[in-house]
């Protein structure tokens, strides 16, 4: 019963909607309007501002870091650390606060993972910086245009190399896999929703393109 009041009390925590509230203190505008729509660093710090930027990158990195520390703190058996990963990243992809939207969870994921495998995350934040600029000077577009997409991408990759030749505890193991699936999932849900996007678009144009040639007619 106390483990299933913590997992609640990760997702509140990580269904506050950072992003959200700072946009509208800051400028008064609802982010999940504009640019990408996501409520996430990027989209503030592009459509709000650097400074509301950096705050929502704290804030956020510290909804993920409290859990994990707490797990330690309160003396929650080790497999607290997977159910509360998967928990405040789920309170973040799907806020409760917000209808059950939310960003995409990556730097609330790296608070937490930072709290379990620090140097490894550093390390993996480091390849992933390194990743934005060399496809950017490559050229590479498509799924890859997106920085916070490069960014993710070589992050990830780099902490998945870490865990693999590294030995770690079993549960740092399944907290990072858990919370890989989460991303997963919110990242299917996204690329759906912006297919769903695309394809209205088309049809709409299109119907404007018929209806153009009628009244032609």
């Amino acid at each position: 019963m106390r483990l299933a009041f913590f997992a609640l009390f990760s997702y509140v925590l990580g269904s506050f909607p950072t992003a959200y509230l700072i946009g509208k203190w800051f400028k008064g505008i609802d982010i999940r309007k504009v640019g990408s729509k996501n409520m996430g660093t990027v989209n503030t710090f592009k459509n709000v501002g650097p400074i509301a930027g950096v705050i929502v990158a704290i804030v956020d990195v510290s909804k993920g870091l409290i859990p994990a520390i707490l797990v330690g703190t309160l003396g929650f058996p080790k497999v607290a650390y997977p159910i509360a990963g998967a928990a405040v990243v789920a309170g973040h992809n799907w806020s409760i606060f917000m209808k059950f939207n939310g960003g995409q969870g990556l730097a609330t994921a790296a608070g937490f993972l930072f709290a379990l495998m620090p140097y490894e995350v550093l390390i993996a934040i480091a390849l992933g910086a390194v990743g934005v600029v060399l496809l950017k000077m490559l050229g590479i577009g498509g799924w890859f245009k997106s920085p916070k997409n490069r960014f993710g991408f070589f992050t990830f990759s780099g902490l998945t190399c870490f865990i693999a030749l590294r030995p770690h505890e079993s549960f740092s193991r399944i907290a990072y896999l858990v919370i890989v699936v989460v991303l997963t999932i919110r990242q299917i849900e996204c690329a759906l929703k912006g297919w769903g996007y695309l394809r209205n678009t088309i049809v709409e144009c299109l119907k404007g393109k018929k209806e153009a040639k009628k009244r032609d007619q």
